[in-house]
């Protein structure tokens, strides 16, 4: 078991329910909204890590530490849109 709050979801496993396995159109839909919800993890993850950065910035952290602040802090809030089925 791994948290999702600090570990970044990149390529995240998912959890297929047998009964949408079962049924070849169930389970395409199914995997098209785990594509879409990765898509908008990575987004919202990739913006929020942004804003922080500059914001540890401004407030005299060094690049570095900056940016892993930032992901941390971003990744934090990104992990909202993950799916029940997010394998954890």
């Amino acid at each position: 078991m791994q948290s999702q709050r600090y570990v970044k979801e990149d390529s995240f496993e998912f959890v297929l329910p047998p009964e949408i396995e079962a049924l070849p159109e169930a389970k395409e839909e199914f995997l098209r909204a785990m594509e879409e919800d990765a898509r908008h993890y990575e987004r919202l993850a990739a913006l929020l890590q942004e804003k922080h950065y500059e914001a540890f910035l401004r407030e005299g952290e060094e690049p570095k530490a900056a940016a892993r602040k930032a992901e941390k802090k971003a990744i934090e809030d990104a992990r909202f849109v993950l799916p029940n089925a997010c394998d954890t």
